[in-house]
């Protein structure tokens, strides 16, 4: 395996080459497949090129679990930037603090935590960009992010030692840390996970538990998109009930 090769964008190109009419996400009432993820993964991409994000900028996901949260991963990821996700139960002047340190530039969140993302801005200079997954207001959405012309670029040439994610500490005994992760980081977990229990791409994952999480990334997130499977995307936990309706009507095999 090449250098180039051992990164989330090849990972995610492999398993679109592999399994392009397979469905990548069932989210409410929706339907992903892989094909569908590519196209949003590489437009979102253009779109923030175009916006200015280069190799090694930082951009903040302030969000529920939705698929907009792993298009823009791999859309940075394309972009050779790095993905900020952070606990939206954050007060505005935690997330403030971590947006400054990383050094974010944009931001996607949902109209539930626009004010703690605003707030943040106060301690965040570098923080320009605000994106929504739904209208509010006058700020922009997720939607025409994708929906611009132009921005092609050139994808840069990266290898498994490039940062794609940043996932802050709790700060219990101190100001939170960004913890490094690269894409042979994430990868090698994956692999890791795969060898460990037994999973294929007729699978079908719960993500229940917050993306933001690196836990849930993995297991939930990266490890079913390499494999092909399907992700059930639910946006809480409560009420439970729903959740059991999920697990039953959707044929969950993987919790």
């Amino acid at each position: 395996m090449t250098a180039k090769s051992h990164t989330l964008t090849a990972a995610l190109r492999s398993t679109v080459r592999a399994h392009p009419e397979r469905i990548a996400f069932y989210f409410r009432d929706r339907t992903w497949t892989y094909g569908e993820l590519e196209d949003r993964v590489a437009r979102c991409a253009r779109g923030l090129h175009r916006l200015g994000l280069r190799p090694g900028d930082a951009c903040g996901l302030v969000l529920r679990n939705c698929p907009e949260f792993v298009v823009l991963f791999f859309a940075l990821c394309r972009l050779g930037a790095v993905a900020v996700p952070v606990n939206f139960l954050e007060k505005g002047e935690k997330l403030g603090y971590i947006f400054a340190d990383a050094g974010v530039k944009a931001c996607l969140t949902s109209k539930e935590f626009l004010k703690q993302v605003h707030e943040a801005q106060k301690k965040a200079p570098h923080l320009r960009h605000v994106f929504v997954r739904e209208p509010a207001g006058h700020h922009p959405t997720f939607e025409s992010l994708l929906a611009g012309e132009g921005g092609s670029f050139e994808e840069p040439a990266l290898g498994g030692d490039a940062l794609a994610m940043l996932i802050y500490t709790a700060g219990t005994t101190g100001n939170p840390k960004g913890v490094m992760l690269t894409h042979g980081n994430f990868l090698a977990n994956v692999e890791s996970c795969h060898r460990a229990i037994e999973v294929g791409p007729e699978d079908r994952f719960l993500c229940l538990l917050p993306m933001f999480h690196s836990f849930s990334w993995t297991v939930n997130v990266l490890l079913p998109i390499r494999l092909g499977a399907t992700i059930v995307i639910l946006e809480t936990l409560l009420p439970f009930e729903p959740v059991l309706k999920t697990i039953w009507d959707r044929k969950i095999t993987v919790f």
